[in-house]
């Protein structure tokens, strides 16, 4: 997956999870701020993952995405939208390696019940 980053390059990492309608680039939004107070941002295409990876597997590679880019330091997740429903579901996979999540305007997939 591709990833889109502004802010401190050497910052504490925050992952954000854009909405849909929504792009990865919108981490740039935060850029100015983020660099003022030392954070990282990051956020994954994750609309160009793999087509196989559906449910439970395509939370796990977003986390080993994640993982992989964070070292060992614990990582802040920001979801907004229908991204914190993903931001949720991969957070239980980062292996007690979070060290904040912030859900803004969270919204739950329509597929998800009967609305």
């Amino acid at each position: 997956m591709r990833l889109f980053s502004c802010g401190a390059t050497d910052g504490q990492l925050v992952v954000y999870f854009h909405g849909a309608p929504g792009a990865p680039e919108e981490c740039q939004l935060f850029d100015q701020q983020a660099q003022v107070e030392g954070l990282s941002f990051v956020s994954l295409d994750r609309f160009a993952a793999e087509p196989e990876l559906q449910g439970e597997a395509f939370y796990r590679e977003l986390a080993v995405e994640i993982l992989a880019s964070a070292g060992t330091a614990k990582v802040h997740f920001v979801g907004f939208s229908i991204g914190a429903f993903i931001a949720l579901q991969t957070v239980r996979h980062m292996q007690g390696r979070v060290a904040s999540l912030d859900l803004i305007s969270a919204a739950a997939p329509l597929e998800g019940g009967d609305f």
